[in-house]
Parts: structure tokens; sequence; C-alpha cells
């Protein structure tokens, strides 16, 4: 009886083998090849919230508003970025929308919030933080579309 159950087995087992064996060899190379190319998704997003990347206004409105958020003063952050971008409009920038929608839901504004959101996103589309309160705003304000979408 193990004799006949070794044979069957064999009968299937080894052209199971074969062609997966042969796959795994067409595939890998070609999947191989387009991981080297790839930039690691950590690394980028690192890159992303790199303030040294930022212009230097930008930064140093962007590194008050974070101050007066770890205080949170989040009505003082929301004011300083708004002020900026009223008054430099061509000083848009994906970080400064992040970090004023980031303040805005903390001040419950999720309406607002959810709008700066998106605009965070549209400006950089790898923006994760983005998404994620994309996301999270739209789930608050029930437009499950919107939130199932960002996420």
């Amino acid at each position: 009886m193990f004799k006949n159950l070794l044979k069957v087995s064999v009968e299937w087992i080894l052209p199971w083998a074969i062609g997966v064996a042969l796959i795994w060899f067409v595939v890998m190379p070609v999947e191989a090849a387009e991981m080297a190319d790839r930039e690691p998704d950590s690394a980028l997003s690192e890159n992303l919230y790199d303030m040294a990347e930022l212009p230097r206004k930008i930064r140093k409105v962007v590194f008050r508003a974070a101050a007066y958020g770890k205080r949170n003063e989040h009505q003082k952050a929301v004011a300083l970025l708004t002020t900026h971008l009223r008054e430099h409009p061509d000083q848009d920038h994906s970080l400064l929308r992040l970090h004023l929608a980031q303040n805005l839901a903390d001040l419950d504004q999720a309406a607002l919030a959810k709008e700066h959101y998106r605009k965070s996103v549209m400006m950089q589309p790898r923006l994760d933080r983005g998404w994620f309160g994309l996301a999270d705003t739209a789930y608050d304000l029930e437009d499950f579309a919107t939130a199932g979408g960002a996420f």
C-alpha cells in the first residue's frame, strides 16, 4: 500500500515540481531586476518629510507651526500657515498643507482639514501621512467613498 501511495505521489508531484521550478526560473530574474531598480519605500517616505529639502522660507514657517502644534497651540499654527499661504501663494508646498491639515484636524475642523489633506496629496501623491489624514477625516465626516479611496 505504501508503495502504491509513493508511486501515485511521484506521478503528480514530479511534474508539479518541475512546472513550479520552470515558472520560478522564468519569472524570478524579471522580478529581481525590477526590485533592484526600485528605491526602498521607506527611503522614499523619509525623503518626503525631510525638512532640509524644503525651501528656506517654507521650512521656517513649517518649523514654527510644528512648535506651536507640539505646545497644543493649534490655532496659532493654523493662523501662521494660512497667513503664509495667503501672503505667499507661490510658496505652497505639500508639507505646509499637511501641517495645516493636521492642526485643523486637532481643532476638530475636519471639513477644512480634509481639503488641505487632499491638496497635500495632490501636490505629492506619495505623501502617506497625507493619505492617512485624508482617509481619517473623510471617515469622520462620513464621506466613505473618499475614505475608501484614500486607504
